[in-house]
């Protein structure tokens, strides 16, 4: 999503974008909302884990790394294994056959086509490699390093030896024109890597519109579009909230999940007595969960952090500005400034933390809710499309360019 904005974005820029990437993509589900068009893509081969389980699956054997597996102690500690250098170049996403082809490939689309900017995104960490390649090789080009998320991220613990990996992030970023990422606690923990960095909010690719009527709903529904992480993401405090207000009548409220952790969200769903408030919709198209954002009463939002890394605004706050629906972000961890300054100022919503106080205050916001839906059906447009400027792509991509005196 976020490579696909900024190509977008960035076409004005540029009088041509090419996408260097895996043959991987080829056992993927493409979601036809997200084809880069006039992007022409080079494809590299890869043998990497991710390619090993693709083989077994197409041998039949469809359980090669179970949910249970992956959240199992060893099963951590192999993802733990696999994220940390060198094993994350030469068996991770992309690998190293996936490096030395690509470093190749790279070298002729710049000899070919006079590259001026090479853009890499974390994860996979072999694309910064590479990116590292090209630049020491043609020291004339810029190359902006990008990160979604932490290469070592203190809460989750995604890497073993992390002063080591932090030691290798710095070797090869120093070369990095740039680093960008997706918000200011994020950007703390590159700058000692490389203090050239900038803030790239993965953002909104169109402003929504503001005369969009919305339809009267028969149920009072919350909605949560998303995967929940290895249970980094939380809806328990929603679902304790829920069961209070079944049980003191409020009848007509229906949450509906859609994502990839059904089994996991129902389970819990049932552990509080809303099984039958819960609706699971299983993975669907951008544009069907885009719409499904649009006409829901409230939309969850699930994020975590810690004392050591807050920040993590995910690109799903975005798609949830542009639906413009009233947001519960559910925050598992500490106090999140950002998140919190962002919202009041789109009148957004609501943050919550898990504690008793937020208990109170979502269960008081989302009566408050209730009763207005109770009225009229519908609750209207909250957030204010004015305060999305700052969130536009082809804005971001303005400020961005004019860093690096495009």
């Amino acid at each position: 999503m976020r490579i696909y904005n900024l190509c977008h974005a960035a076409k004005s820029y540029f009088s041509q974008i090419y996408g260097l990437t895996t043959s991987n993509r080829r056992f993927f589900q493409q979601d036809p909302a997200l084809a880069l068009f006039d992007v022409p893509i080079t494809e590299v081969p890869a043998w990497d884990l991710r390619r090993i389980a693709m083989v077994r699956k197409s041998a039949g054997n469809q359980n090669f790394v179970s949910s249970a597996v992956k959240q199992s102690v060893w099963g951590k500690w192999l993802r733990r294994l696999v994220d940390s250098f060198p094993f994350n170049v030469l068996i991770g996403d992309g690998g190293l056959i996936y490096i030395i082809k690509g470093y190749r490939a790279g070298k002729k689309l710049i000899r070919e086509k006079n590259i001026t900017h090479v853009f890499s995104t974390f994860r996979p960490y072999s694309d910064h490699v590479i990116g590292y390649l090209l630049k020491r090789k043609f020291p004339e080009l810029v190359w902006v390093a990008d990160f979604r998320d932490l290469h070592v991220d203190p809460i989750t613990m995604s890497v073993l030896f992390p002063s080591f990996q932090r030691w290798c992030n710095r070797f090869f970023l120093k070369r990095a024109d740039l680093l960008t990422t997706v918000s200011d606690g994020l950007e703390k923990h590159l700058i000692p890597f490389n203090p050239c960095t900038f803030v790239l909010y993965n953002g909104m690719l169109h402003l929504p519109q503001a005369d969009a009527k919305l339809e009267s709903s028969p149920k009072f529904v919350i909605t949560y579009t998303g995967s929940l992480f290895f249970e980094e993401r939380d809806p328990g405090l929603l679902f304790e909230v829920l069961s209070e207000l079944q049980e003191e009548g409020y009848q007509n409220i229906e949450v509906i999940y859609a994502g990839k952790d059904g089994q996991q969200w129902q389970t819990m769903a049932s552990s509080y007595g809303l099984e039958s408030q819960s609706v699971d919709l299983g993975l669907i198209p951008l544009e069907e969960a885009r719409q499904l954002q649009r006409t829901t009463c409230i939309n969850l939002l699930l994020t975590y952090n810690s004392p050591e890394l807050q920040g993590n605004l995910t690109g799903k706050i975005y798609e949830y500005f542009a639906a413009r629906r009233p947001i519960v972000a559910l925050v598992k961890g500490v106090k999140e400034p950002e998140l919190e300054k962002i919202f009041t100022a789109l009148n957004a919503g609501v943050v919550v933390y898990h504690d008793e106080t937020g208990k109170d205050k979502l269960k008081n916001y989302i009566v408050d809710q209730y009763r207005i839906w109770e009225t009229t059906g519908v609750l209207p447009d909250q957030i204010e499309i004015s305060g999305l400027s700052r969130f536009h792509w082809p804005q971001m991509v303005d400020r961005l360019m004019e860093r690096l005196h495009v």
